[in-house]
């Protein structure tokens, strides 16, 4: 379980209570958008997170069917589920030992934000936060010109947050 605090730390970008469908994200509340909005897939990756002069990785399912949108965050050690989350467009539901500890829409904010359509993501952001896009290549979310996050698309993808700073590189799992 050694790789806990670093998926806490991936995960808990803010805290605080929040509705279904509500995911806390640097700069605001970002509504999940529809599953049905976003590309039909079903992903194996590993991902490993550096911070705080730490680095710690982990494996993550995700899929979309249209309907559902699922993930599961798996410790790469023992194979052991750590938090599993399924939105149906209008209720998230999530389970496993951290469950409690990290909101439940997040991981399915993140994969939304990797992979849902530029127009879809722009309208689960609150007014004041801007996505910008560079094709395919990279998005970027910033708050009055300030850069929070930015994700260059690729094999690996490389996921930065500023502040406090984080990287984040995901690679597809063997096989794919």
């Amino acid at each position: 379980m050694r790789q806990l605090p670093a998926i806490l730390l991936l995960l808990t970008l803010l805290s605080g209570c929040l509705s279904m469908g509500e995911a806390p994200i640097p700069g605001g509340i970002y509504l999940l958008q529809p599953p049905a909005d976003g590309p039909r897939f079903e992903e194996w990756v590993v991902v490993k997170v550096e911070s705080s002069g730490k680095t710690h990785n982990f494996i993550v399912q995700a899929s979309n069917d249209g309907i559902h949108q699922r993930y599961a965050l798996l410790d790469p050690v023992g194979m052991i589920t750590l938090m599993a989350g399924t939105f149906d467009g209008h209720t998230v539901t999530s389970i496993g030992p951290i469950s409690d500890a990290v909101p439940s829409a997040l991981p399915l904010a993140a994969i939304q934000f990797l992979r849902w359509p530029n127009d879809s993501l722009r309208a689960g952001l609150p007014a004041r936060l801007r996505l910008d896009c560079d094709g395919k290549a990279e998005r970027r979310l910033s708050r009055d010109g300030e850069l929070l996050i930015s994700a260059a698309m690729g094999e690996p993808t490389i996921i930065r947050r500023e502040d406090p700073a984080m990287i984040i590189q995901i690679r597809k799992a063997n096989g794919q």
